[in-house]
């Protein structure tokens, strides 16, 4: 029993954390530091998964669940990744649209993963997932 508690703490704790990374990156973008928001989460980034975001984006599907899985990573902290990956991409997409492409094609790619591990289909995830594949293709054409 105390085991179960131990690990649901810690998975709490991931939560947590992934949190503070979104909200941190948000805080310094909307302060007019995006490339300080970037290069901090980035280090959040490396410290949570021990990959920074480059090389996160550029893993397929099944490397990142294996990772996800290894890092006891639930839906809402894949939902949580999803969000930030896309805010990313709209922070770098005036600059770099091929880059924000890859964000939001992994952030898409962590919304499949996430109805995958909770095994059913949230209406929020999918109205999420709608949008980023609408913005993928906005990015596309841009």
């Amino acid at each position: 029993m105390e085991q179960r508690d131990l690990i649901k703490d810690q998975i709490e704790q991931l939560g947590r954390v992934l949190g503070h990374l979104l909200t941190g990156f948000r805080k310094l973008r909307d302060a007019g530091k995006p490339e300080q928001a970037i290069e901090v989460s980035n280090e959040q980034f490396h410290e949570l998964l021990d990959k920074d975001v480059s090389g996160f984006v550029d893993m397929d599907y099944e490397e990142v669940k294996a990772l996800v899985k290894k890092k006891q990573f639930n839906d809402e902290h894949l939902e949580l990744l999803s969000s930030y990956l896309e805010e990313l991409a709209h922070t770098v997409a005036s600059n770099d649209s091929n880059r924000a492409f890859e964000y939001v094609e992994q952030a898409i790619q962590l919304l499949e993963l996430a109805d995958e591990i909770s095994a059913s289909a949230s209406f929020t995830r999918i109205s999420k997932m709608n949008y980023l594949v609408s913005l993928k293709q906005q990015l596309h054409k841009g």
